[in-house]
């Protein structure tokens, strides 16, 4: 512990959240974070992989999306340093709390959004299906709508993905959401949110991609 009684974990919580809201929506800052730096990715993403303490690894989730909405150059260094598998393997996981799943989605939202277009591999994989539906059916409706979120972009952004989302059952379980448990009805902007990601996770671009390239060889 150090003086005052504050301890450690306490102290990185801090330290991250700092930076995390100098950063937020301030290129300039991250440009000049960077280049004071250079290692500053690596290094919170150091600490969102081993950090102990939940309220430390959730600050260092933050201050590493805050870091790279606006820097190509973070992003670059984040998926060097396999970035995205570090998120995929920690969302949904045991010891993962409530708060960083919900980070750990809004920071996956954002990447599918920023990098429409490019495959983001672990992204793709169907175990991040699987980890999307995990945290939906476990989360309050800020959580689920966060997950579906995610679940949007990656089945309008990644052919094929929809497939994995409706193996790992998201589908199903929208349908139970829809469809009311105990007489409860999810609320307005939820239901709209859902019957979208089940209307695409129902289509099946990515084999229609195949057969349209099948056709045209």
């Amino acid at each position: 512990r150090r003086e005052g009684g504050e301890d450690e974990g306490s102290v990185r919580a801090r330290a991250a959240v700092v930076l995390g809201t100098a950063a937020s929506n301030n290129p300039e800052f991250q440009a000049r974070a960077l280049a004071q730096e250079p290692d500053l990715v690596r290094l919170l993403l150091g600490r969102v992989r081993v950090e102990p303490v939940a309220e430390a690894k959730e600050a260092a989730v933050f201050a590493l999306s805050s870091v790279l909405r606006n820097s190509i150059p973070a992003r670059n260094d984040f998926y060097r340093d396999d970035g995205p598998a570090a998120v995929a393997s920690l969302l949904g996981d045991p010891s993962s709390s409530a708060r960083l799943n919900k980070k750990l989605l809004a920071l996956s939202a954002d990447l599918l959004d920023l990098e429409a277009g490019f495959e983001i591999k672990s992204f793709s994989d169907p175990g991040f299906a699987r980890r999307i539906k995990k945290v939906f059916e476990a989360g309050d409706d800020d959580a689920k709508e966060k997950a579906l979120l995610v679940a949007r972009q990656l089945a309008s952004s990644v052919p094929g993905s929809e497939r994995g989302l409706r193996e790992a059952g998201l589908g199903a379980a929208l349908e139970v959401l829809l469809a009311g448990t105990g007489g409860t009805k999810p609320a307005d902007g939820l239901a709209e949110l859902a019957e979208s990601v089940l209307e695409l996770i129902r289509s099946d671009r990515g084999g229609a991609a195949v057969e349209t390239l099948r056709e045209e060889l």
